[in-house]
């Protein structure tokens, strides 16, 4: 707009004239006979300008020691400010000439002492956010300048500009694997109550590796373990006010938060159990466990010696979108999370599997694998699950609580049992019958199906 004209100005505030001599005091050493040249600068200073000063002056003097630590700050401010050459920019016009050129003048200009006053003023200015310092390239040269006051304005980024589909996506399945856990972990209670602790007790630690994979199926557990992968290796960044200024945190987490965000990351380890299990077959009951064990214990000190910090950077480019109309301006740089954490935390995951099956395969090369038929039990289950107590007259049978765990629903009626295989959702008669009567020490086999009868006759 060539024919307006706009005018800039500053208004000090204790907060910023404190600032100000204080950077002045430790880069030139200031007297009270500087104040009264400061105030000949001023067009609209009073006749009490240099008394006024004269509070602020004597407090700095007073309490310098307690600013003692910002004197190399200070020298090392006044060095960044000259290289970049950040300057006030004006137009001046020589009325004998009629010339008018643009004219800058650094605003820590060491050729006017008490100019660098209020160059101190700019510069609090600046740092409050109130003032914004640019570089112009153009075709004969570059001016780095700092710009008029504005005040601070409050904005929220649109919801529907921040790509959210996934994040949610992940919550719900994590949210409805917790749920269902929840509701089976309930079920298995109500079902060893009910069948007077006839259960195999052992098989209760293995309600999320068996469970998980028989109810929920791989893919949501893949989803659920690479969420916590994803989780664990995100630094929390928060922004904080400080002053008039903002800055970034991201404190530490407990050693017990850590504990328990590592232990999510044993999910991927059951899908790798599960989907080599027909591969490390016999051994898959004694390598499982431990594997996930180990990777816990090596993810949780992993995390604890080298955590996931945050990498953020400020370097603002702008291009021109219209003239005078649009400037598109990228400010930086902040990375929350680390791509390459992610594929250590594999590696990890991986490593840990893979060493604690060759221990086992090495250390037991002969080991006998399972000779019973089954046609209900997923592999994992049928490799993992304990059955030394469950065998009876050549019969290898599995407590009812645990047929729950593995996708069997039993139920009897008109002294028929019916077994639900909610795998391939098939329904069971159960064919079979005792002519001799049980012991005391043999009643647990009332509440338990016989597995290699299962899943040869159907309805």
């Amino acid at each position: 707009m060539c024919h307006a004209t706009f005018s800039t100005n500053m208004s000090p505030t204790s907060a910023s004239e404190t600032f100000a001599f204080l950077g002045f005091n430790y880069t030139n050493g200031l007297t009270i006979d500087d104040l009264a040249a400061i105030c000949a600068l001023d067009m609209h200073a009073l006749s009490t300008c240099a008394s006024d000063y004269i509070g602020t002056l004597t407090h700095v003097i007073t309490y310098g020691s307690a600013f003692a630590s910002l004197a190399a700050t200070a020298t090392a401010v006044v060095a960044d400010v000259t290289a970049l050459n950040v300057s006030a920019v004006q137009y001046l016009t020589d009325t004998v000439t009629n010339v008018t050129e643009l004219r800058t003048f650094p605003i820590l200009d060491p050729m006017d002492r008490p100019w660098r006053f209020y160059g101190w003023c700019y510069l609090y200015e600046w740092a409050s956010g109130l003032r914004e310092v640019i570089s112009v390239v153009g075709d004969m040269g570059r001016i780095t300048t700092i710009s008029a006051s504005t005040p601070p304005m409050a904005m929220e980024p649109s919801a529907h500009a921040i790509p959210s589909s996934f994040s949610y996506m992940s919550r719900y399945c994590v949210q409805y694997i917790t749920i269902v856990l929840i509701l089976m972990s309930g079920l298995l209670a109500l079902s060893a109550v009910f069948h007077k602790g006839h259960v195999e007790a052992r098989n209760f630690l293995c309600v999320n590796r068996i469970v998980g994979m028989t109810w929920l199926g791989r893919p949501l557990v893949l989803v659920r373990s690479l969420s916590a992968i994803w989780l664990l290796n995100t630094s929390p960044l928060t922004l904080v006010q400080v002053g008039v200024g903002t800055r970034f945190t991201s404190p530490p987490l407990a050693w017990y938060t850590t504990l328990l965000a590592t232990s999510e990351m044993t999910w991927f380890v059951y899908v790798l159990n599960d989907l080599f299990s027909c591969i490390t077959q016999q051994y898959t009951s004694l390598y499982a466990s431990k594997s996930s064990t180990l990777t816990w214990l090596v993810a949780f000190a992993w995390t604890l010696w080298s955590p996931q910090l945050y990498a953020a950077s400020v370097d603002r480019h702008c291009s021109v979108q219209d003239m005078d109309f649009q400037l598109t301006c990228r400010s930086g740089m902040v990375a929350v999370g680390s791509l390459s954490r992610f594929g250590v935390s594999m590696a990890v995951i991986c490593g840990c599997v893979g060493a604690t099956y060759a221990y086992y395969r090495l250390a037991l090369p002969t080991l006998p694998s399972r000779a019973f038929p089954c046609l209900v039990l997923s592999a994992k289950a049928y490799y993992v699950l304990p059955f030394d107590r469950w065998r009876l007259r050549g019969e290898v049978y599995i407590d009812k609580t645990t047929a729950i765990m593995g996708g069997l629903l039993s139920w009897e009626l008109g002294g028929i049992s019916f077994v639900l295989d909610i795998k391939t959702w098939r329904v069971y008669r159960v064919p079979w019958g005792r002519d001799t009567k049980l012991s005391e020490s043999e009643t647990r086999f009332d509440h338990a199906l016989p597995l290699q009868h299962l899943g040869v006759v159907d309805c």
